[in-house]
């Protein structure tokens, strides 16, 4: 980092000259405690003295005081405005700091005033890119290219940020480039080979978002493959690396590859709480429920986790015979599909005589059912001042605390119901609407924030192939619409629908629903409705893997895609099924 030229009459000064020259020789060296010193000692001399205060500011990177180095270089640049080297190097710290939109009030105007300033582009770039200023980034990442076209790196960077603002194809054809460029340079190259195999994750990244979303993508998805193979290959001592290829496997469906990326991940980190969440849910996919609640129990504690619990008991936690006289408050998490599941293990704590008392911080929209169960005690909003002889569990962690498998799901269903008044009231309104044909709910699309929603949501564009029959009449379980959807004859749409309290209500008074992947699914199955499940090929865990029933739900028929993105086959086989069941 250190070497700018010296400025003013402290130059001439021998003592001091040998005192910098000192300083710069040590930190090459490594011996930083000494560097410090040294250039402290020049600083002694001459306060302002911008050649010992970048080498102090190196020091101080090194020991971690990035702040302090931050402003060092601020100063060391007042004085030395015209120092490209000084301007990256608090470009660089800045950038460890988090403190991007300074990086970019430093190097736009010094790129504009120079093009060709090469170096400086890449750290402007991701700066642009952390503060929101995509088009500018991928801009930015143009200039690099177009002056650097042999720079691998430059030209991967370039198709990531393609990848992640949605142009796939130019994504594919840069991220394709880039690998031909890496891929092509010897061993011993400035670019390691962990850049190669991060290409290769890239395009194997956009390869299989091709793949799920222009079916049936089988050629897309199998080289998406081979290059993920390749890239764990190429860099085997990178554990965030061989996360990512496990993940990519695990969404090809490679399942035992992926369970061996995460398991060589967790050999090189075993703090890698993601490796070990992801290899959780896949174990839990392929039915190994033993194998899969205790590491799944890392959700609370990985980067991806949803809801996390502020006071987690000690794990495992199993369940004693008898809670006679204990509090066991149970901390909600997730989202309502994952509470309508996994509530079902209330009435289980309160059978053993515990006091069952459900923590709903910040409020949760599954209150207004779950105050209704006979096992509830009381809702909270917190999980502070925990009461004596009380123990806080998450509710996802009451399968792992009573030692579920396959053969001992709790599955004896309705254990949610619907407020009678509201059923009351919902039967009166369906009374004066109706025609006596038999009811069928239904809801073909969930959360558009979740990150699955593509694959699991069905356009009402196909899923209107269901909704021609009129031998039935359809209800959406749903208060409105997606933006741009209407339905109108085909179904109808309740605008009375509050909260799950009301949708609980309808769904009781629903001959069958018909849902895709979303908490409706899971709310007819905890109020024990006959409930037909519209899966992608690639499930969630809860849904195991070939089966048409599911040990969660008695009531549920799951109709499985054959092939990814083929709706149009279970939709087909959904009408079959109707026309067999009302006629």
């Amino acid at each position: 980092m250190p070497g700018a030229q010296d400025q003013g009459g402290d130059a001439a000064d021998a003592t001091l000259a040998a005192l910098v020259t000192q300083a710069r020789a040590e930190y090459a060296a490594g011996r930083t405690s000494m560097a410090e010193m040294v250039a402290r000692a020049a600083l002694a001399l001459a306060p302002g003295h911008a050649g010992a205060r970048h080498v102090l500011a190196a020091c101080r990177v090194a020991a971690g005081a990035l702040a302090e180095a931050a402003d060092d270089l601020a100063a060391v640049l007042a004085a030395m405005p015209g120092s490209a080297e000084v301007r990256l190097d608090l470009a660089q710290v800045l950038a460890l700091l988090g403190r991007h939109q300074e990086i970019v009030s430093l190097l736009e105007e010094a790129v504009a005033a120079q093009p060709g300033w090469v170096a400086a582009l890449r750290p402007l770039a991701a700066a642009q890119w952390e503060t929101g200023a995509r088009d500018a980034a991928i801009a930015t990442w143009r200039r690099l290219v177009g002056l650097q076209p042999q720079d691998g790196a430059a030209v991967a960077a370039l198709g990531q940020a393609q990848r992640q603002t949605g142009d796939r194809d130019g994504a594919k054809a840069t991220l394709e480039q880039a690998v031909a460029l890496l891929a092509a340079q010897p061993r011993d190259a400035a670019v390691p080979a962990p850049a190669l195999a991060e290409a290769r994750i890239g395009l194997a990244e956009v390869l299989i978002e091709i793949g799920l979303e222009t079916p049936p993508g089988h050629e897309q998805v199998a080289e998406a493959v081979t290059l993920v193979q390749r890239a764990r290959a190429e860099a085997p001592g990178s554990a965030a690396l061989l996360l990512r290829c496990g993940a990519l496997l695990h969404r090809a469906s490679a399942y035992d590859s992926a369970l061996a990326c995460y398991a060589a991940a967790l050999a090189l980190d075993p703090g890698l709480h993601d490796a070990r969440l992801y290899g959780a849910m896949l174990r839990l996919l392929q039915g190994d429920l033993a194998g899969g609640w205790p590491d799944y129990e890392a959700r609370r504690y990985a980067l991806s986790a949803l809801g996390p619990v502020r006071t987690p008991p000690p794990m495992p936690w199993r369940v004693p015979v008898h809670l006679h006289g204990q509090t066991v408050r149970v901390a909600l998490e997730q989202g309502a599909g994952d509470g309508f599941q996994f509530v079902r293990y209330l009435p289980m704590l309160a059978a053993r005589g515990a006091r069952v008392e459900v923590v709903a911080a910040g409020g949760s929209p599954l209150v207004p059912l779950l105050a209704a169960m006979p096992a509830v005690s009381a809702i909270v909003g917190q999980v502070d001042a925990v009461p004596a002889a009380a123990v806080t569990v998450p509710l996802l962690s009451l399968p792992l605390a009573f030692g579920t498998e396959l053969d001992t799901v709790p599955a004896q269903v309705p254990y949610l119901a619907a407020p009678a008044t509201r059923v009351a009231a919902w039967q009166a309104r369906l009374a004066q609407d109706g025609d006596g044909r038999p009811r069928v709910g239904v809801a073909w699309w969930g959360n558009a924030a979740f990150v699955n929603d593509r694959q699991r949501s069905i356009p009402l564009t196909r899923f209107a192939a269901v909704l021609r029959r009129r031998n039935v009449a359809f209800h959406v379980l749903a208060p409105e619409l997606r933006e741009g959807e209407a339905v109108g004859e085909l179904a109808t749409v309740h605008d009375g629908i509050r909260d799950y309290a009301d949708t609980a209500a309808l769904t009781t008074l629903m001959d069958l629903v018909i849902s895709v992947d979303t908490s409706v699914a899971h709310l007819a199955g905890a109020l024990g409705r006959p409930v037909w499940l519209l899966l992608p090929y690639d499930p969630d865990w809860r849904w195991l893997l070939g089966r048409q029933d599911s040990p969660w739900y008695p009531t549920a028929r799951l109709f499985r895609q054959p092939v990814r993105g083929d709706w149009e086959s279970v939709l087909a086989r959904v009408g079959e099924a109707l026309d067999a069941r009302f006629g």
